[in-house]
């Protein structure tokens, strides 16, 4: 029996990936019959494929992928708040990107925590992704996951302060930082304590979360509302030029004031204060240098 698409308020849709250009000299000298005429007839091809495949990569737009949470859905109905909508429309999942949603119409419980990620990974060059989001859990995770293996998370976690209350923190943790320290976590010293709220918005603002992905060092640059993260370097143990994907983990469906948790991502310009080059640091390096300090699970 068919299983009947689900109704889903969407914000936003994702634009569709643009379709590489191709220049005709480089096309030209592809083709043996053709390439006497080309002034790039004595580059070894090699070469011209090196050149092609960096010269038409096509910039980096970020969507989510609609979850499925039943696993047989393969359609949803999107109600979509946008003028440029007249109408509810139907699309494959498998092609649906949104950059704007409300979880609360995903899941099928309020009760339920959601995933999701972004519908395209980031293959190439230098990319800032932008994630905002209404409401995190302690359980909540961004993380970076490599195609071949290993990842790099952004968590959430709490600490007793030197007057014995407990303090919101931000936590990172690697696939290789496990052999580290017990758990694996250590606190990110510059985004302080206290700037995130349980479950809500934190004075008004939703959480923003960025990354700066760096595809040709191999590395990535936290940002948490508008400040400055450390940049961490890919672990070594994985092969990480296939690809990045950005995953979203154990969102709420619904605030602590019962309104759905809104999500987005987008592209923006990178932040003027990241544009200076930064050395990559493993996670056993910040920890020396002091840019990463101890953590201690609460919940342990």
């Amino acid at each position: 029996m068919a299983v009947a698409p689900r109704p889903v308020r969407v914000l936003a849709l994702g634009a569709p990936p643009p379709t590489p250009a191709i220049s005709t000299s480089l096309l030209l000298v592809s083709i043996p019959r053709l390439r006497r005429a080309s002034p790039l007839r004595r580059l070894p091809q090699d070469v011209i494929q090196l050149i092609a495949r960096y010269a038409h990569a096509p910039a980096y737009r970020c969507a989510f992928a609609i979850p499925e949470p039943d696993g047989r859905m393969t359609a949803v109905h999107l109600e979509l708040d946008s003028a440029d909508y007249a109408k509810i429309k139907t699309f494959p999942l498998a092609e649906l990107g949104v950059t704007s949603l409300k979880l609360g119409d995903v899941v099928a419980s309020p009760h339920q925590e959601s995933s999701l990620q972004l519908l395209r990974p980031i293959r190439s060059g230098l990319t800032y992704v932008e994630i905002g989001c209404s409401a995190v859990l302690f359980a909540t995770e961004f993380y970076l996951k490599f195609s071949c293996g290993g990842f790099i998370v952004l968590g959430f976690g709490s600490e007793e302060d030197d007057d014995g209350d407990d303090a919101l923190i931000l936590v990172l943790r690697d696939s290789a930082s496990a052999t580290i320290s017990e758990d694996g976590a250590y606190k990110i010293e510059a985004f302080g304590s206290d700037n995130w709220n349980w479950c809500d918005q934190f004075r008004g603002v939703p959480n923003a979360i960025g990354f700066l992905v760096d595809m040709r060092r191999g590395c990535v640059t936290f940002r948490f509302n508008g400040m400055d993260g450390p940049c961490v370097a890919f672990p070594t143990s994985v092969a990480w030029r296939g690809g990045v994907s950005v995953h979203v983990k154990e969102l709420p469906a619904i605030d602590k004031r019962s309104n759905p948790t809104g999500i987005n991502c987008a592209t923006p310009p990178i932040p003027q204060s990241l544009a200076a080059t930064t050395i990559p640091r493993t996670i056993s390096e910040l920890v020396e240098s002091g840019d990463l300090g101890a953590f201690v699970d609460d919940g342990e």
